[in-house]
This record gives C-alpha cells, sequence and structure tokens, in this order.
C-alpha cells in the first residue's frame, strides 16, 4: 500500500468520473485525502489523533486505527484467501494501509463495535455530546444521497448506509480489505446492533447478519424488554423458565432434515438449517407446560403440539411433533 505522500502525490493523476450529486460513486482515496487533511488541520499524526481525541474519549481503545503487523499477540485474526476448488485456503502475510489507513484500516473486535454503537444509542437518547454533539450525529444520519429513480440507488449519509435489517430500516457501515469483511448495522429505533466479522473475502457478513435478524431479532428484542420490566423477586414462574436448556442441533442421522432448536422470550423457534431462507420460514414454539409447546401459527392461534424428552439423567435427547422424533446431534 501507497504512504500517505504517495497518495497526495496521484491526485493530479485522478479524474472524476461524474458530476456532483448524479451518481454515487464511494472512494477510498477521498477518504484517504480525509485522512490527510485531518493532520494538516490538527498538527497532529493522523493516528495519533484519531486515538487522542476519538478512540480514547469513548473508551475504545481495543481499536486501532491501522492494522497490527505483530496481530497484537493473538487478538488480530490471521486473514485467508479465497478457497479454490479442493485446495487448501492460503493466507495473507502481515500487512498495513499506510496511505489508505483512513480509508480501510481500522481493527476492532465484536466487543469493541457493540461499545461504539453504544455510543450512538447513548447520544440519540439523552441527546447530550460525547466527542460529537448529538445533533451532529443525527446531521450524519440523515440520507444525503439517493436517487429515485433508480431503484437500486443506496441510501447514504455521512459515513453510513441505510438499509433493512429484519423489519425496520438500519444504518451502519461494512469493512473490506484483503482476508478481511465486516458489517455493523445499528436499528436505533429497537436499540439493536448487530456486527458480522470473517476473516475471508468470499463470505458476506452482512448476509449473515440479515438472515440471524430474521430469525433472531424479535426474540431478542422481546427478552430485553421483559428483563428490563421485571423488578425485585416479582418475576413468574414463566419468565423464569430456562427455554436455553432446549438449544440444539436434531434430526435423523443420514437424512438431511435437520433443524435448530433457538431460545426465544416465550418459547423456542425452529429453523431448517438446509433452507435457504430459514429466517422467514423460521416456526414458532409458545411453550405451554413442563416440556411441551405448541407451534404458533400466523393466524394467530395454536396448532400441533412439540414435546422434547429427556435421557435417564435429565438432559433434552430428542424431541416428538407430528409422531415424528428428533434425536439431539
Amino acid at each position: 500500500m501507497p504512504t500517505s505522500d504517495a497518495v497526495f502525490s496521484m491526485l493530479s493523476e485522478q479524474q472524476r468520473l461524474y458530476s456532483p450529486h448524479i451518481n454515487f460513486q464511494y472512494s477510498n482515496l477521498g477518504m484517504s485525502l480525509l485522512g490527510k487533511l485531518i493532520t494538516e488541520v490538527s498538527g497532529k499524526d493522523y493516528h495519533e489523533y484519531i486515538s487522542s481525541e476519538i478512540l480514547q474519549p469513548l473508551g475504545l481503545q481495543g481499536i486501532s486505527s491501522e492494522l497490527p503487523l505483530d496481530y497484537d499477540e493473538g487478538r488480530f485474526s490471521v486473514g485467508n484467501k479465497y478457497h479454490i476448488g479442493n485446495q487448501e485456503r492460503s493466507i495473507f502475510k502481515p500487512y498495513q494501509m499506510r496511505g489508505y489507513a483512513p480509508a480501510a484500516g481500522y481493527a476492532a473486535s465484536v466487543t469493541d463495535l457493540a461499545a461504539f454503537a453504544s455510543w450512538h444509542f447513548r447520544l440519540l437518547e439523552t441527546g447530550d455530546e460525547e466527542v460529537l454533539k448529538a445533533d451532529t450525529l443525527k446531521e450524519m444520519l440523515r440520507v444525503q444521497f439517493y436517487d429515485p429513480f433508480d431503484p437500486d440507488s443506496p441510501r447514504v449519509g455521512l459515513g453510513y448506509f441505510f438499509r433493512p435489517l429484519g423489519e425496520e430500516m438500519a444504518f451502519g457501515h461494512g469493512g473490506y480489505c484483503p482476508g478481511y469483511r465486516a458489517q455493523l448495522l445499528i436499528r436505533p429505533k429497537d436499540k439493536l446492533a448487530m456486527i458480522g466479522m470473517v476473516n475471508t473475502n468470499d463470505i458476506n457478513p452482512a448476509a449473515m447478519i440479515n438472515g440471524i435478524a430474521d430469525i433472531a431479532a424479535s426474540a431478542v428484542i422481546g427478552a430485553v424488554e421483559k428483563d428490563d420490566n421485571v423488578t425485585g423477586d416479582n418475576t413468574s414462574e414463566e419468565e423464569q423458565h430456562d427455554f436455553y436448556e432446549y438449544e440444539g442441533q436434531f434430526g435423523w442421522e443420514g437424512y438431511d432434515n435437520v433443524t435448530y432448536v433457538i431460545p426465544a422470550s416465550e418459547g423456542i423457534v425452529l429453523i431448517r438449517l438446509s433452507d435457504a431462507n430459514a429466517g422467514k420460514n423460521a416456526t414458532t414454539y409458545i411453550h405451554v407446560e413442563g416440556d411441551t409447546f405448541r407451534r404458533k401459527r400466523d393466524e394467530g392461534d395454536m396448532g400441533e403440539t412439540l414435546t422434547f424428552i429427556r435421557d435417564d439423567e435429565g438432559n433434552i435427547d430428542r424431541y416428538s411433533s407430528h409422531g415424528f422424533v428428533m434425536t439431539k446431534q
């Protein structure tokens, strides 16, 4: 990767693709020049400025504005190249983005980005100032570009893209550099943030996040709301039920009809792992009593029962529904 000075020296060789405000074009060069501008205006090294003025005040010391060459003592994942045929993946040697660091050089963990998402929730709820004023953040979340004549046109704010997440609109940004991909999507209405990270380029974390949102977002939000409404020891027996003990993969040996049981706020959700639209076709079962659940139909009434069966030691071993028995794998 070129140095910052080398990037700046190439500016005179560049040509503008479109007239302003006509088409959207993501520009790594533009973001890199913004990093150069920060250095010129602040009088500080770009990375020093980002650390002292943004990351440290927000308690985000785990985030770095450049890729660590030493893998940060094992904290930073090794980047993998594309999987080709039956060959094993080869890896990228350690590298840094250098002059392109402002555009694609940030390294962070899922926990780091979760803390970053929480900053958005705090500012939007309190209206306070933390590094930025709340009004500035709201301006960043205003759509600055959208082409109404192009159905595939992105909705773009200041640093953020807008896209559906489940049934609500979310904002966020993806990350992509050799060997790594990431996606952060924030749904402020529900204070929901979803983060996907992979250390290869041939898996799309945004698709993973949307699939997970279809399956689990409503259950997660429902569980949080239920926890917020519980005070003291007034929790009912139903609220105390540990649906997590039913979680797991169930199926018939040698048959592809494999289901996965996910705990939910009022019971469980079943998905078929071989279903390309598993989230949309997920089935919700409401807890009835003991180890028995009933399917919640789209019309709102209850359907067939599903009963979990325990082994001699009391552990969940299989479940029975429609007369079929699925064994935990």
